[in-house]
């Protein structure tokens, strides 16, 4: 992803020239950058952009069509996104709690029934639709058995991209399905694999 961002906070604008290689490359469309109305300072460089300092934040992003909730956590501030997505920060309630709700299979259950899917399997995890989930809300204290799974999948992520946290995984599933108070039958309805 190229960011020749037109500056932002005390940062000053890139100045293309230091990046020869992409200067090149974009200069075979230079005609059509010129052109365009939502430039910076010159051609090569990028409008201002309203919410760069939401990518500073603790954050949630998450993928726009899936099969099952695809949402990532970061307190980084060099998280970006390269296709349609959607970040939230912080709103008064713990992101990794959040984190561990929405990537449930309750929740990718739920949002399969209620949301428009792309005839491939992919779910449309759009922004309404996620902001409309019924999420209970629990004090900080209950919160805490969901925030230290999420971080030890995080630690174990870290360390091993492709560490198995399977575990870990059922256990969140299993704090769902009591925090929404599911009976064993409705668990088993959730839980069979030909309707994730």
């Amino acid at each position: 992803m190229i960011d020749s961002h037109n500056g932002y906070d005390n940062i000053p604008p890139i100045d293309i020239k230091a990046y020869p290689a992409i200067k090149a490359h974009l200069d075979k469309f230079y005609t059509r950058l010129e052109k365009r109305q939502d430039k910076g300072i010159t051609p090569y460089n990028l409008r201002n952009c309203a919410y760069y300092a939401v990518f500073k934040k603790e954050k949630l992003f998450w993928m726009h069509m899936a099969p099952s909730g695809r949402f990532a956590y970061s307190d980084s501030e060099n998280i970006f996104s390269n296709q349609k997505a959607f970040v939230v920060t912080g709103t008064g309630s713990s992101l990794k709690y959040l984190c561990a709700i929405l990537n449930s299979r309750l929740i990718t259950w739920w949002v399969r029934n209620v949301a428009v899917t792309t005839g491939m399997g992919l779910i449309q995890w759009d922004k309404f639709v996620v902001e409309s989930l019924p999420i209970p809300r629990i004090s900080c204290a209950d919160q805490r058995a969901f925030i230290c799974l999420i971080d030890e999948i995080l630690n174990a992520k870290a360390f091993n991209p492709k560490a198995d946290v399977s575990e870990q995984e059922r256990e969140i599933d299993r704090l769902v399905y009591t925090l929404y108070c599911l009976n064993a039958k409705e668990i088993a309805l959730v839980s069979m694999k030909d309707k994730l």
